[in-house]
């Protein structure tokens, strides 16, 4: 591989204006309670495996392991 190809990750996201952030939140968190209904997962666990995920997310983005 040459200097300077390749897959490059920002520090920080990019600047996401509320709005549209909120659009994504909702379609994403659609996608998922339609998931955890389908599956059967009660709310107390479908909500404890999205705090779960976005620790491990917060976690790995600032250079933890897991």
């Amino acid at each position: 591989m040459k200097r300077g190809e390749g897959t490059f990750v920002a520090e920080k996201p990019p600047s996401v204006p509320r709005a549209e952030r909120e659009k994504e939140l909702e379609g994403g968190a659609m996608r998922y309670a339609s998931l955890a209904v389908t599956i059967g997962a009660a709310n107390e666990e479908a909500m404890e495996q999205v705090k779960r995920s976005l620790g491990f997310l917060r976690r790995k983005r600032e250079g933890g392991s897991e």
